[in-house]
């Protein structure tokens, strides 16, 4: 994955999470903008952190695939509905 596309994903807003497809198997879920960080100059990697608290380093070169999650409708009071989606 190219760094521009993914800056690109990780500032869109409303933002919409991700899962990053790695060619060994492993998936990097962004659930939120603060689940990853991403340098403010092009970079190589990236880094995302686990539901178990590690940070996982990924170089942008094994990124084989994207996972956007569709968007959430919005709930009577304008928020999206709460749970797991």
């Amino acid at each position: 994955m190219i760094y521009e596309e993914l800056r690109e994903l990780h500032e869109r807003r409303p933002f919409r999470a991700f899962t990053l497809l790695l060619g060994d198997g492993t998936k990097a879920y962004v659930p939120r903008p603060q689940a990853m960080w991403l340098p403010s100059k092009p970079s190589q990697s990236v880094a995302v952190e686990r539901p178990e608290g590690r940070i996982l380093l990924v170089d942008l070169l094994l990124v084989a695939a994207v996972e956007v999650q569709p968007v959430r409708p919005a709930g009577r009071n304008g928020r999206a509905p709460r749970g797991k989606g």
